[in-house]
């Protein structure tokens, strides 16, 4: 996703643009990256205090309780979202977080069995841990500022608060 802060297509986004596409990427062009990359950032931290308390991507992917806590929680960050002004729903396919848990926890780990989400997830917690915990940190300090009750994303506070440098790689 790509995308300038005011919103515009600059002819210098559509050479990025081009520059990924000649490289093999996809890249997609938006004029909401911010409230885009604010919704992300929410699922993202949600599921990434999760991660932290499964102690493994591995561990995470085959936990369906610990799964739904984990998209329980993306639904408050989700909500933070929606208390910012921004509508998720009208930015991506986000819409699979709202199904029946009995239904998106089995297509959230069958998702989860793929190498690249492992890749994904541990790269993220590896190479960025700090951020991560910032991340985490904001959702929740905005959702209390906001008056978003998040019980499930609070859950995971003292787990991502007595993460180590690097996550359990299995």
């Amino acid at each position: 996703m790509l995308g300038e802060k005011d919103g515009q297509i600059t002819p210098r986004l559509q050479n990025i643009a081009g520059i990924l596409r000649e490289a093999g990427f996809k890249p997609k062009i938006t004029r909401q990256i911010v409230p885009w990359l604010l919704t992300h950032y929410a699922e993202i931290a949600a599921l990434v205090g999760a991660l932290f308390k499964a102690g493994s991507f591995t561990m995470l992917a085959n936990d369906s309780a610990l799964l739904k806590e984990a998209l329980l929680a993306a639904r408050e960050g989700l909500a933070v979202c929606r208390a910012r002004g921004i509508n998720p729903m009208s930015l991506s396919n986000i819409r699979l977080i709202y199904l029946p848990m009995f239904l998106v926890v089995p297509f959230t780990k069958r998702a989860y069995k793929s190498e690249e989400a492992r890749l994904v997830f541990e790269g993220h917690v590896a190479h960025a841990n700090d951020e991560m915990q910032v991340i985490y940190h904001e959702v929740l300090a905005d959702g209390e500022r906001l008056g978003v009750k998040m019980p499930y994303f609070q859950g995971f506070k003292e787990y991502v608060e007595q993460s180590i440098t690097a996550i359990g790689v299995s």
